[in-house]
């Protein structure tokens, strides 16, 4: 498997596996359709939003298909936020997860970011939890990546 950063040519893939995560907490988001255009329209690889604001768009690619996708954004200096982190279905329970959420945290701590927090949904809060991630309330949970 390979993981590398999202290219405009990875949008159809990455639109596919959002479709399926968002179809999947269906009843947390009553307009699927309108969620989806929202996010791709505002995830755009590379780009900055505002003033210190950076995403970074990830992709996990195994035999030439894009298997999983992460959104992570650096909201202040050291703080950065993981925002979408999705494997398609039948790619699931492989290790490949893990490894795209390893990426994303080696390349935050690259920028010297020292927390990364998320909004995990309850069943997969163990996943975020035996990734290094605590609970800090509700389904927040956070990960200090600083040494």
């Amino acid at each position: 498997m390979i993981i590398r950063e999202q290219t405009p040519g990875d949008r159809g893939a990455v639109e596919a596996l959002l479709r399926y995560l968002f179809e999947d907490v269906e009843h947390l988001l009553p307009d699927v359709e309108k969620a989806l255009a929202q996010v791709m329209a505002y995830q755009i690889p590379g780009s900055t939003y505002a003033p210190g604001f950076e995403r970074l768009g990830v992709v996990a690619v195994e035999d030439g298909i894009v298997i999983g996708f992460a959104l992570a954004e650096r909201l202040y200096p050291m703080y950065a936020i993981l925002s979408y982190l999705v494997i398609g279905p039948e790619f699931q329970d492989n290790g490949a997860g893990t490894q795209l959420l390893n990426f994303v945290v080696n390349r935050m701590k690259a920028c010297r970011v020292e927390y990364l927090d998320l909004m995990a949904l309850p069943d997969r809060e163990s996943f975020y939890a035996m990734n290094g991630f605590q609970g800090t309330g509700g389904t927040h949970m956070r990960r200090c990546l600083a040494s």
